[in-house]
């Protein structure tokens, strides 16, 4: 589980993502980490290969979700997030990015048209009639109006009833913010529980991501 000093980190499984944190935070604490490293997630398809291979092999045991907990370090969430979602369409995954509140999911849906000059990311909120039309639906609810794969978690949003059904989960949280921070731990342990595979990332001196022991 995650603890305030970087400890024992976790092992591997199918992958769901959590973003917990402030959005105007610019930093988060060094203090916290959990259990097993590797490569960047989005470098690296290991988990679908491995699917594949089992379904080479044959087998009947479905893939478990991968939940990703993503610790943010001197950037922000609005920075953070386009990047990941591009990289999401790029793989052809739908998406939904849960936040906690109507306020913010307005706020990220107006920073995904305009975050840059020469582009910008396909998507719509829950309230659109069209919603499941669209690759990323901005949501403050748990349901899955696209039928996306992948879940990004933002601001503590708890891990939904039907976690086990997406391919990714990914949780993204603020270490300088105590309740994100007890948050993430606690969604840690609940994602061990269920038998999920928990990873942790941080981000080195470039801004890549890194999976950490």
């Amino acid at each position: 589980m995650i603890s305030e000093r970087a400890s024992n980190p976790p092992q591997p499984g199918r992958r769901f993502a959590i973003a917990l944190g402030n959005a105007s935070s610019t930093g988060i604490s060094k203090q916290s980490a959990p259990e097993k490293a590797g490569l960047d997630w989005f470098a690296s398809d290991s988990s679908l290969r491995q699917k594949r291979q089992r379904d080479t092999d044959f087998r009947t045991t479905e893939p478990m979700t991968e939940v990703l907990f993503y610790h943010l370090q001197d950037m922000t969430l609005e920075n953070v997030l386009p990047p990941l979602l591009e990289k999401s369409l790029e793989r052809g995954w739908r998406v939904v990015v849960q936040s906690t509140s109507e306020e913010r999911a307005d706020a990220l849906d107006a920073h995904l048209w305009t975050y840059r000059d020469d582009s910008f990311l396909p998507h719509t909120t829950w309230r659109a009639g069209d919603a499941e039309d669209h690759p990323i639906v901005l949501a403050v609810e748990e349901d899955n109006p696209n039928r996306a794969n992948v879940r990004f978690l933002i601001d503590s949003a708890r891990l939904p009833e039907d976690s086990g059904s997406y391919e990714r989960i990914v949780l993204v949280f603020n270490g300088d913010d105590s309740e994100a921070l007890a948050a993430a731990r606690a969604a840690w342990t609940d994602c061990k529980t269920r038998g999920f595979e928990v990873t942790y990332w941080q981000a080195d001196e470039r801004g890549r991501w890194q999976r950490r022991d």
